[in-house]
């Protein structure tokens, strides 16, 4: 394993930590444990990390945030609130399974959040393959500064409001924090991984239910985790 680390030394819990120590340094604390599955018999662990961050252009600020429907609704949750005169920074797009409104958070170095809303009764599996269409621009989306008056699309809401002294239209975000984490097995959609031994030249391959060759010590289960978090 790259970052100097000697290797696996068959006592199971120390190179538990070992293995949960490499994969917080080289990603933030983001992933905070190996998720690999160790045993006496375990010979070699191949991982690699990759992490992003970023600032917002335009931070959020912190507050309570009390959601009036939804799996949430009646709990307080951590809010992330912030104004702009960017109206384009939301959009609405009419998908074949419903609409889907995106709000594009903009970070310091070029690495940018697209947080999705889909319509009351969308599946999250719609919401998010609406979301990569969109990305795609399969689906046009109606720009913040064209959306109508009144509920313009899930969670947006357009209105007009008196005040003493002109000021340029605003958009009033709120959205929660949040944080996700994923587990996926590399083998379960796919019958083999393989190796290369240089260039251009194939080694072979290790399928799940492969023997690993006399000499050899059981190979541990690869598997690969992910971490999303939106913070201020």
């Amino acid at each position: 394993m790259a970052g100097g680390w000697d290797g696996l030394t068959g006592d199971v819990e120390a190179d538990r930590a070992a293995l949960d120590a490499w994969a917080a340094k080289r990603t933030g604390g983001l992933v905070e444990r190996m998720p690999v599955a160790l045993t006496e018999d375990t010979a070699l662990v191949l991982a690699g990390a990759l992490a992003l961050r970023t600032e917002w252009l335009r931070p959020f600020h912190e507050g309570p945030l009390w959601p009036e429907a939804g799996p949430w609704s009646e709990r307080e949750l951590l809010g992330l609130h912030r104004t702009t005169t960017l109206l384009d920074r939301v959009g609405v797009a009419d998908t074949p399974d419903g609409f889907v409104t995106e709000l594009k958070v903009l970070g310091t170095n070029g690495i940018d959040v697209h947080l999705l809303l889909g319509e009351e009764g969308m599946s999250q599996a719609q919401v998010l393959a609406a979301g990569v269409d969109i990305l795609a621009r399969r689906h046009p989306v109606v720009p913040g500064r064209q959306l109508p008056y009144g509920d313009a699309g899930p969670g947006v809401r357009v209105e007009k409001e008196r005040r003493s002294q002109p000021q340029p239209p605003t958009l009033e975000v709120t959205t929660p924090a949040y944080g996700l984490t994923a587990d996926h097995d590399l083998l379960a959609a796919a019958p083999a991984v393989r190796a290369h031994d240089g260039p251009g030249r194939r080694a072979g391959a290790l399928s799940r239910d492969q023997r690993l060759p006399p000499g050899h010590r059981s190979r541990s289960p690869r598997r690969s985790r992910r971490a999303l978090s939106l913070r201020t």
